[in-house]
């Protein structure tokens, strides 16, 4: 049994690079149907765009409102939250700029899930530092390196499969008893 289910956003429930790569094709940097990234640095490794010029977008991103309008990834989501037994605390934790918190709870509400997340946590400190013990925890996530920090600490992690991560999980040794693989919540 569980006591708590803690949701990443950016990738998991929300589509971030969809947005991300939508802002910078305005500019021409890139294809705004190129939003399959292979991996986290894809503006930076793939598109050549410099470390500087990424920093300045992301700030912009966040300045700008657009963590409020991100696209939701999994249609079912609130129905299944609604169906959590209500002893089951659901936080979402999420590597976001602080200044973000308020458009990532208007997202949340927009997307019907508000009433039932317990605890919104918007963080830039790595997430297995945010909360005392992950015991009796559930973690959906899907940043490899977040997973590893999860699975190192005992935690229970199911991994949400994207282009930047399927190419390496099943080599990692992680699959198994500790993490497991969903594809849709449906």
């Amino acid at each position: 049994m569980i006591d708590r289910l803690v949701l990443d956003l950016d990738g998991c429930l929300a589509d971030f690079t969809e947005a991300f790569t939508r802002l910078v094709s305005l500019d021409g940097i890139a294809n705004a149907n190129d939003r399959y990234w292979t991996c986290w640095d894809y503006p930076i490794s793939v598109w050549g765009m410099p470390k500087k010029m990424f920093r300045q977008y992301m700030d912009a991103f966040a300045r700008d409102g657009h963590y409020r309008n991100l696209r939701l990834l999994e249609p079912d989501a609130s129905v299944l939250l609604g169906r959590l037994p209500k002893s089951v605390q659901v936080i979402v934790l999420t590597n976001r700029p602080p200044s973000t918190y308020a458009d990532t709870e208007s997202w949340l509400r927009i997307h019907g899930m508000d009433r039932y997340v317990d605890e919104l946590i918007v963080t830039s400190r790595p997430k297995v530092d945010v909360l005392p013990s992950w015991e009796n925890t559930l973690i959906w996530e899907d940043n490899l390196d977040n997973v590893r920090s999860f699975v190192d600490v005992g935690a229970k992690v199911i991994m949400r499969p994207q282009p930047w991560n399927v190419s390496h999980y099943t080599n990692l040794g992680l699959l198994g008893d500790v993490v497991q693989e969903v594809r849709a919540w449906s």
